[in-house]
């Protein structure tokens, strides 16, 4: 896979998040939260997202998908996302 072979590359552990999971993290290590253990973060970009980070590790939920805030279904008996 790219990151296989991007991790070969740099010799750096590398891994996949979603981007609201990704922001959330970068803000432990460089940002706002970096004196933080739990918090909510909260993503706008092409769509709604947001982050739980609970111990300074984002929460996956019992899908993985948590808190992606853009897949909660606002109209009475709309079409349910995963």
């Amino acid at each position: 896979s790219v990151l296989d072979e991007l991790g070969q590359v740099t010799g750096l552990p590398l891994f996949y998040r979603i981007d609201s999971v990704a922001g959330a993290l970068g803000e432990t290590l460089f940002g706002v939260a970096r004196n933080l253990d739990d918090f909510f973060y909260l993503h706008l970009g092409l769509g709604l997202g947001g982050a739980l980070v609970i111990g300074r590790s984002a929460y996956p939920g019992a899908d993985g998908n948590a808190t992606e805030i853009g897949h909660v279904p606002i109209v009475p008996g709309g079409t349910p996302c995963y």
